[in-house]
């Protein structure tokens, strides 16, 4: 056949296979779980959820299939599947058998291979025999027609409703005991093009009736004839329901940017309008006011009081100041004034209780809240917010001679490290816990106290979150630094470390903002010092665990341990931290893999950039071979890693020129180490030490029958390697690049 019928013959199976899938097509799928409100924090994750058990139980049922679109308001759960086939494709297996010396005897099958052959539904005509590795097989094949989908679908859609997982979960008075969801489900809608499908799960059985908006279109039902998905969604939006959440997101968002555009603003909580996308199912956006002397609180309470108690945006003007306006999001088309009212009245009480309970905490400095410190429990194993007040001031006055804080800067970070913790005492922190520290610094502000101290302690806690700020004064990354890296080792002293699947006290994100506190913040800090400075700390003001660590019964507190605990998780997070900057996970396996060096993070970052440039050039390879060669000789071998080599006993020329050679590049490589030029360093080491260490290969036997000497030789490469792993990297992790 030539290329050209052969193409038009492919062209026209392809034409046929696509027809008779068309033929084979009876419908959409949609299924709609109609529930009580849904927090609005669960919808993004059982909308991801509902889409991918879809496409997976799908593909897992052999069933071809359109576009799956899911999507959600706060009261329903939807799904939709296009184009799916009448029934599942016959499935063809093949199935092994017995061995032929059981299944044929004489050439007459036996009962084994009739039974076989029974069990599978064939003849006994229908086995072959094939050669295997282990013999000689009897195998079937046999072909299991598919299902229909309007049988398989039912089975399906509550496998994939009960696989929804949420934050919380609960069994509801209608739902069988072993059936769990976020909220009661109260109607199932589930067809297949016209026809409904049987399926019950939660005590609802499916229908083909929807609902629109509970209050303006009532609870009445909607019937849809078909799996239309547009048709459904044209159809609850004349019953005033936005079902698209896009659609809702892109309505709120275009309105609240309009009126911000008025103020000369602009919308600055991304993560407010997610929420509120998912609160509300007919959005409107409206504006409310409030007494502009409330202005006169911290801009911080005020504009908590809105986002996070009452959902609301705040109003700047063209200069970034507040204003005394807030725009809200309805769940109605045209709310009346009432509705307005009503929250302009819920505000003012917020802000009104707001202003009562700072005036209350202003009666009282915050330097005369320490002693309540004590009667606060920080955690039942460690001690009270006054001892952990204690562990900071000892800690911040250690960092603040590392970062070679002096004068005023020093006094900032050690009367901060004092007073960070005393708002926890006052009435607006227990109104608003997510502003400790900000509204500690704003009280000593108003008391007078030092500038310096006051922004210390409002910057403390960053960063709260990943991409938040870091702290702005040195005084305030101090503190900052000083309060995680105690949390760290105090919660790890407890016992409390994150597992795989629970990190309840945020250790990960507070050792991240270690990590990004030296890196960007430039910290030049050895932070093994700090570790250890923090475990003495605990070791003395840690409660009861601090009291288990005396000198008395020192054998419940392994100091060592906590450190090098501590140490490799701070590790951990700086290798993800630099993996998501994009350095290759080799290398920075490399630079952390290094010993005895300065384990400043800022410098480490420094060390991984050079190693990363020097990775792209030519030389990479031998400088990696001098590393890697050495050290695939001295691991695991005895005595390598605690001797010096011994001139003496050098009994071959290669030897005594490759210690030559060591001897003269340590100083320079050393220098060049210290000042930074890593890069300098990393190619003074190449080139000194190359050519002696292959020519070291070639010609001295390293495991000479003279233990002396074997144990000699195995020093001088411990030495070559351990020159550049103790200060730059250790290049035998590295991957890719080598020889």
């Amino acid at each position: 056949m030539s290329p050209r019928a052969r193409s038009s013959a492919s062209r026209c199976c392809a034409r046929a296979r696509r027809r008779a899938r068309e033929s084979a097509t009876v419908a959409d799928l949609l299924l709609e779980i109609g529930v009580e409100e849904l927090p609005a924090g669960y919808v993004p994750g059982a909308i991801a959820q509902l889409a991918e058990r879809a496409r997976t139980g799908l593909a897992e049922a052999r069933l071809e299939h359109g576009a799956v679109h899911a999507t959600a308001t706060p009261r329903r759960l939807v799904l939709a599947v296009a184009d799916l086939p009448e029934a599942q494709p016959p499935l063809t297996e093949e199935v092994a058998g017995p061995p032929e010396r059981v299944a044929f005897r004489d050439g007459e099958p036996t009962r084994a291979a009739e039974g076989f052959a029974r069990k599978l539904g064939l003849d006994v005509a229908a086995l072959e025999v094939r050669d295997t590795p282990r013999g000689r097989y009897v195998f079937a094949t046999r072909t299991i027609p598919g299902r229909p989908v309007r049988e398989l679908l039912p089975e399906l859609l509550r496998a994939w409703i009960l696989a929804l997982r949420f934050p919380k979960s609960m069994r509801w008075p209608q739902s069988p005991a072993n059936e769990t969801f976020a909220r009661p489900v109260r109607r199932l809608l589930a067809l297949l093009g016209a026809e409904v499908l049987p399926l019950d799960v939660f005590g609802c059985q499916a229908g083909r009736c929807t609902e629109g908006h509970p209050i303006l279109a009532g609870r009445r039902p909607i019937a849809l004839e078909r799996a239309d998905y547009q048709a459904y969604r044209s159809l609850l939006r004349q019953h005033l329901v936005i079902v698209e959440r896009e659609e809702r997101r892109a309505a709120i968002r275009q309105a609240i940017e309009a009126r911000l555009a008025e103020a000369g603003g602009r919308l600055e909580h991304e993560t407010l309008l997610e929420e509120v996308c998912d609160l509300v199912e007919i959005p409107h956006v409206c504006e409310g006011r409030f007494d502009p002397r409330y202005l006169e609180l911290p801009e911080a309470v005020v504009e908590a009081a809105m986002t996070d108690h009452q959902r609301y945006f705040p109003v700047r003007d063209g200069e970034g100041r507040l204003t005394a306006r807030f725009l809200f999001v309805a769940n109605q088309p045209e709310p009346a004034d009432v509705v307005v009212e009503g929250n302009e009245r819920v505000l003012r009480a917020r802000l009104e209780d707001a202003a009562f309970y700072m005036r209350e905490d202003l009666k009282l400095l915050m330097s005369q809240r320490e002693d309540a410190l004590a009667g606060i429990v920080f955690h039942e194993r460690l001690g009270t917010l006054a001892d952990k007040a204690r562990r900071l001031v000892w800690l911040a006055e250690h960092l603040a001679d590392q970062m070679g804080l002096e004068g005023h800067e020093h006094e900032a970070a050690v009367g901060a490290a004092r007073l960070a913790k005393a708002d926890l005492t006052t009435e607006l922190v227990a109104e608003f816990p997510q502003l400790q520290g900000v509204i500690g610094g704003e009280y000593l502000r108003r008391q007078g106290f030092p500038e310096a101290v006051a922004q210390a302690v409002a910057e403390h806690y960053r960063p709260r979150f990943a991409g938040d700020d870091l702290p702005e004064t040195a005084a305030g990354r101090c503190v900052a630094l000083a309060d995680k890296i105690d949390n760290l080792v105090a919660f790890f002293a407890a016992g409390l470390e994150p597992s795989a699947s629970a990190d309840p006290y945020a250790l990960r994100r507070q050792g991240l903002g270690v990590v990004r506190m030296l890196i960007e913040g430039g910290i030049g800090i050895d932070l093994d010092r700090a570790v250890a400075e923090a475990v003495k700390a605990l070791a003395r003001h840690g409660g009861p665990i601090g009291q288990s660590a005396s000198d008395t019964d020192p054998s419940t507190f392994d100091a060592v341990g906590l450190h090098a605990r501590v140490r490799r998780f701070l590790e951990e997070r700086m290798a993800g931290y630099l993996r998501d900057l994009g350095y290759r996970y080799d290398l920075v396996d490399a630079v952390l893999g290094a010993g005895g060096a300065d384990t400043s993070f800022g410098d480490l970052q420094r060390r991984l950039e050079a190693l990363t440039a020097l990775a792209d050039r030519e030389g990479f390879a031998d400088l990696v071979e001098v590393v890697d060669r050495c050290w695939r000789i001295v691991r695991g071998q005895q005595g390598a890693d605690d001797a010096s080599p011994d001139p003496e006993r050098f009994e071959q020329p290669e030897e005594r020129a490759l210690y030559e050679a060591l001897e003269a590049v340590r100083e320079p490589f050393v220098a060049a180490c210290e000042r930074g030029a890593w890069e300098e360093a990393a190619e003074l080491y190449r080139q000194r030490l190359a050519a002696p260490v292959h020519t070291f290969f070639e010609k001295v036997f390293v495991n000479a029958p003279d233990p002396a000497v074997r144990a000699n030789r195995l020093a001088l490469l411990r030495a070559v390697r351990s020159l550049f792993t103790e200060r730059f990297a250790d290049l035998s992790r590295v991957v890719e690049g080598k020889k």
